[in-house]
């Protein structure tokens, strides 16, 4: 199949008579294309498996995507049977085109599904989408309050007012907000007030591992998922590292992700005297990989330094039992509690280590957030997956009798399918 940047819509895809009934749907958003030398399109392995799984509920779908800025090794293959390919760039000429082609495919009347903040660059037609759509469902997965702040501190009021205008006026617009976790959700009611927080994309909620007998452990594992930036706080965490390593010699340090600090970190660890118990295995994708990390480690720690949203890893890792430690920043305090997350400040690699200590060596801190881990991962049980959820709230049959602390679903508004 020819993937280009045009307005050629849903031509080429298979159109059983179950997408006919439902309709169109088209995806802006949600994940970034690499574009490989053989032609082909990959996306994260996760983000592959939600989109085939969302079109084959519709029987068809549209999905624009930017493209990399750099090359990730990207394993996540879509369906092309049922999923059409779009991508587009962040280049002012790229910009127009996808202009172009947004608006072309909401003259189609399509279900549609908007990733914030993929779809900001398209908000000159968001009027039209409004108009032309028969439902419109935006999902808010990044931290907008955290990074509000950010903006009013760095960027000025006009920079401040655009990113204002290109994250609240898609909400207001929308049928439905799925918001990712309690936090956001919360967020995004004062925009809207159907809003219903999604079941994580990322992966189904599975059995949690049971915790381990302390006499089968060997070397404890500390485990950290993500980009490699010292604006995670990966150096903090090298550095808390160090004083667990000194006092407990057989406890070793995973690094899952890559970025462009990987080789300062490297060299960071090599300074503080961790390289030989501190493993680099760059970007994982596989999801049989992923499970192995998890199964075998003791500890998650999201060390970041700077506000974010809610990471995915967090909810990855308490839905497969995994113990959590992660820095106060953000919309992490928001959504966890101290029963399921044990939360420490930010750049402090002292009070780091110490946190580590104790869930690793300390009985009783661990038992407490094991126990925190599976009233989590019940409180989470639902549908079977975030394309199951998502096509009901896309198609109009929301969750109804949800608690109001995971959802809020105040009724939809009328007169718009």
């Amino acid at each position: 199949m020819n993937h280009t940047n045009d307005s050629r819509g849903w031509n080429g895809l298979s159109q059983p008579d179950t997408g006919a009934a439902l309709g169109r749907l088209l995806v802006v958003g949600g994940g970034n294309l690499e574009r490989f030398p053989d032609g082909t399109w990959r996306t994260k392995a996760s983000i592959a498996e939600y989109l085939n799984q969302l079109a084959a509920h519709f029987g068809r779908c549209v999905w624009m995507a930017p493209l990399v800025s750099i090359p990730m090794g990207l394993t996540g293959r879509l369906d092309e049977k049922v999923v059409k390919i779009v991508p587009f760039d962040s280049s002012p000429l790229g910009t127009l085109k996808s202009l172009v082609t947004f608006s072309v495919l909401c003259g189609h009347r399509p279900l549609a599904l908007l990733f914030l903040p993929a779809v900001v660059p398209l908000l000159p037609s968001m009027p039209l989408a409004r108009l032309m759509c028969r439902r419109m469902v935006v999902y808010l997965g990044n931290d907008y309050a955290g990074q509000l702040g950010q903006e009013q501190c760095r960027r000025g009021i006009w920079r401040t007012i655009a990113f204002r205008i290109g994250h609240e006026y898609p909400m207001k617009l929308a049928d439905t907000i799925l918001a990712r976790g309690r936090h956001l959700a919360r967020v995004a009611r004062t925009f809207n007030e159907s809003v219903i927080e999604t079941v994580p994309i990322s992966s189904a909620f599975a059995a949690p591992y049971p915790e381990k007998d302390e006499k089968q452990l060997g070397p404890a594992r500390i485990l950290f998922v993500g980009k490699l930036a010292f604006s995670k706080g990966v150096g903090d965490l090298l550095i808390a590292f160090r004083e667990v390593h000194r006092r407990h010699p057989d406890v070793v340090l995973d690094l899952v992700g890559d970025g462009l600090d990987r080789p300062a970190l490297q060299l960071e660890a090599e300074r503080l005297s961790v390289s030989g118990a501190t493993q680099f295995h760059g970007w994982i994708e596989s999801r049989e990989e992923l499970a192995n990390f998890f199964g075998h480690a003791e500890v998650l720690v999201v060390p970041s330094s700077q506000a974010e949203g809610v990471p995915r890893v967090i909810e990855e890792a308490l839905g497969s039992g995994l113990p959590v430690i992660a820095t106060r920043v953000g919309g992490i305090p928001h959504e966890f509690s101290e029963e399921e997350v044990l939360l420490v400040p930010p750049g402090n690699p002292d009070h780091l280590g110490k946190a580590i200590e104790s869930v690793l060596f300390d009985p009783v801190t661990r038992a407490r957030f094991f126990s925190g881990r599976n009233r989590r991962f019940a409180a989470n049980r639902g549908p079977e997956s975030a394309a199951d959820q998502h096509f009901r709230v896309i198609v109009g049959r929301q969750l109804r009798g949800i608690t109001a602390d995971r959802s809020i679903a105040r009724g939809e508004r009328s007169g718009r399918d």
